[in-house]
């Protein structure tokens, strides 16, 4: 497992222990966390299979699918990891990852906006600190702090962190309640 599973998976535990907390704002939180592994070492065949049983599993667990996600935050270390993810998220198919870039999808404005703050590598793809910097970009999103990246009417927001060639990943779901 990649240090930035594994310390978002730790930081967030607790998070999901107290679903219907009150945050500082009055807010109340909802949150799951799903963990997979696939001994396939990631990307077989161009499909990261864990992260696709891992978002499965999260979305069966929020009771939401792929369309009811307001924001992405994926793990983007290297470009063709975002290209992938998205298509492991159920947002495209197969090898047609990429178009949704190309069309304006994933921006802002787009369908489903992802890395709203420039992603991994616009911080220098932190290692062990990834997790934690996803957690904090969703739920200032949610908190509607994003300032010029805010993404209108955020209230559900998924994170995924990978691990290793991509064979270990982990999806977190925030809901913000009210």
């Amino acid at each position: 497992m990649g240090a930035g599973v594994g310390f978002a998976s730790g930081q967030t535990t607790h998070a999901q222990r107290a679903e219907g907390h009150i945050g500082q704002r009055g807010q109340v939180w909802k949150q799951v966390e799903t963990l997979k592994h696939h001994a396939d070492f990631g990307a077989y065949g161009g499909q990261l299979r864990a992260a696709q049983q891992s978002v499965q599993q999260a979305h069966a667990q929020a009771g939401c699918g792929a369309a009811d996600i307001d924001l992405f935050e994926l793990h983007d270390g290297f470009t063709i990891l975002a290209a992938l993810a998205l298509e492991a998220a159920g947002y495209a198919q197969p090898g047609s990852g990429w178009q949704l870039a190309h069309a304006g999808k994933i921006g802002l404005q787009g369908e489903i906006p992802i890395s709203t703050f420039g992603g991994l590598k616009a911080r220098g793809n932190p290692g062990g600190a990834t997790g934690v910097y996803q957690a904090v970009e969703v739920e200032q999103q949610l908190r509607g702090t994003a300032g010029a990246n805010q993404v209108q009417r955020a209230r559900r927001g998924m994170l995924q962190g990978l691990g290793g060639s991509g064979a270990t990943a982990v999806t977190h779901i925030f809901e913000c309640l009210n």
